[in-house]
């Protein structure tokens, strides 16, 4: 069964959203100082080098592959400030955390729109906001209940019903949030990545870090044919810090999750399923399920069934059978569009 569900699908190990950089910075090579060395080249550690060589730092980014190559560019293109976890609870066991976490993911996403303004990033940037969705009446009374809860610690926020708002006809409602929207995550890292290699900043890529060890003036970072000497080491390296001998034991426990993407789809059969807003969504679930329409018309679909990860974070293939669950729950989500074909993973 889920070889049928799944025929025809094209299997991708790296980002669906973009190729590979042609030319990559070189790699670290003999023995340099730094004030500053960031380890990982993500949004995080871009972002952070942006930042530092901004204010006159010598700052050098160190990336094990190239720029971009991780979750950066393989995400579905959220840029949202919802939190993880559920409201209720956050709120009962630290209500005066719950209002500077808020705030928090309120900047960070201010901070993304200030890096795609000042840097000219094309990322086909839609500021529709997203909406945290429900599927069940259950979840629809949660929904309402927690965005009060937002909505009185600051958040900008609020209840929607599914069909004034324009979601589709399995949705029910949910809480909408207005700040950010949906971005082209390929895109977006790319141009991070143009705006890193444009700045103050020394970039090394192909240069993985086998150790950072204290030195006679700061730390000592080493890769495979260089070392870096620097008074402050910033670790960006997201899931990949467990690798690092100095991070504390479960610090990370990280997780493959897989997206599908359908054939094109005509826009009137997309406005019939109710879909009119266009908005990002994802679902109440502890496990979600997350949809949202790409500019191509496509819809992109995943997590469901994420898969732990063991020895070594390299690139890899879908599961076709986490693959053909996917499928299957986007026909029971919509099944005007039963017959749309799912195309890539």
């Amino acid at each position: 069964m889920s070889a049928q569900v799944t025929a025809g699908i094209q299997y991708s190990s790296f980002s669906g959203w973009i190729d590979r950089p042609s030319d990559h910075a070189p790699a670290l090579e003999g023995q340099v100082d730094a004030d500053v060395v960031v380890v990982g080249g993500g949004y995080l550690g871009m972002g952070t080098a942006l930042r530092l060589a901004e204010r006159g730092i010598d700052v050098a980014l160190l990336d094990s592959q190239f720029c971009g190559w991780g979750a950066a560019s393989r995400n579905a293109g959220y840029l949202t400030n919802t939190l993880a976890g559920d409201a209720q609870m956050l709120a009962a066991l630290h209500p005066r955390r719950l209002r500077k976490a808020i705030r928090f993911a309120d900047a960070s996403v201010e901070f993304s729109n200030g890096l795609i303004e000042r840097h000219g990033i094309e990322c086909d940037y839609e500021r529709t906001g997203n909406v945290i969705a429900a599927v069940t009446e259950g979840q629809l009374k949660r929904s309402r209940h927690n965005a009060g809860i937002l909505v009185e610690a600051g958040a900008d926020a609020e209840f929607v019903d599914g069909r004034e708002f324009g979601l589709p006809d399995a949705f029910l409602g949910g809480i909408f949030e207005r700040a950010g929207g949906l971005i082209n995550p390929g895109k977006y890292a790319r141009g991070l990545r143009d705006a890193v290699l444009k700045s103050g900043a020394r970039v090394y890529e192909n240069s993985p870090v086998g150790s950072i060890l204290p030195g006679r003036a700061g730390l000592v970072v080493t890769t495979p044919n260089g070392r870096i000497r620097a008074e402050r080491v910033v670790i960006a390296n997201n899931a990949h810090s467990r690798d690092l001998a100095i991070a504390p034991p479960r610090m990370t426990a990280p997780l493959w999750v897989s997206l599908v993407e359908t054939e094109p789809i005509d826009p009137e059969r997309l406005r019939a399923t109710g879909w009119t807003s266009r908005v990002g969504i994802s679902t109440h679930h502890l496990v979600l399920e997350s949809y949202r329409i790409t500019p191509r018309n496509t819809i992109l679909f995943g997590v469901r069934r994420p898969e732990v990860a063991r020895g070594a974070l390299g690139a890899r293939e879908v599961d076709p059978r986490v693959a053909a669950d996917l499928v299957r729950a986007f026909r029971q989500r919509f099944p005007t569009l039963s017959d749309v074909e799912p195309r890539r993973a």
